[in-house]
């Protein structure tokens, strides 16, 4: 089966992973002000688990958090890393579709970082986060400055606009757009 072409191969997956990266943009440093004990997050486009597993030891055992990915190899490798790491008991791999998230939990943070750009049904998984938020819920959404264009960027942002979601803050994550958001309170 051929990979669809937005999607960062599986062969690099080391890159998403790399030492450097956990130095230049440290999960627990860019997560802290978002990612508090007992909560159920969602770490939409995980990869191979740079977030997961740092959002698993922040929000403990009382927690849980829901590592989503269309791709079977990138969950695989978080596979192999969890595997390694027993003590970890909160987090549940799950494999999406292109066009839907398969999940029916609400949640109090999602975290979308590097990730909607590849989303070839953004409008459809936009729909359904907003399904999965309660009027608390946070999301994070950040994307590459070199790798998406800005107007891409501000698409991506559009989307969530028109799906109820608003702009709270745009915090400075290295390399990044990123910018927080949270749903508009109903009428």
């Amino acid at each position: 089966m051929m990979q669809h072409p937005l999607l960062h191969p599986i062969e690099e997956a080391h890159r998403l992973t790399s030492t450097l990266r956990y130095w230049l943009q440290d999960p627990k440093r860019i997560l802290k002000p978002y990612v508090k004990p007992k909560m159920r997050v969602l770490d939409l486009g995980c990869g191979p688990g740079f977030f997961t597993i740092a959002l698993a030891e922040m929000v403990g055992e009382q927690g849980l958090v829901v590592a989503a990915d269309v791709q079977k190899g990138m969950l695989d490798i978080l596979n192999a890393k969890l595997e390694r790491k027993p003590h970890l008991r909160n987090i549940l791999v799950h494999q999406s579709s292109h066009e839907t998230l398969h999940l029916h939990l609400k949640f109090d943070f999602i975290l979308a970082f590097y990730s909607l750009h590849e989303m070839i049904y953004l409008e459809k998984i936009a729909s359904e986060l907003k399904q999965r938020c309660h009027d608390a819920t946070l999301l994070l959404v950040a994307e590459q400055k070199f790798h998406v264009p800005r107007r891409q960027y501000h698409h991506i942002l559009n989307v969530l606009l028109h799906e109820g979601f608003k702009i709270m803050a745009t915090p400075s994550i290295f390399l990044s757009r990123a910018a927080l958001l949270t749903l508009q309170p109903s009428a």
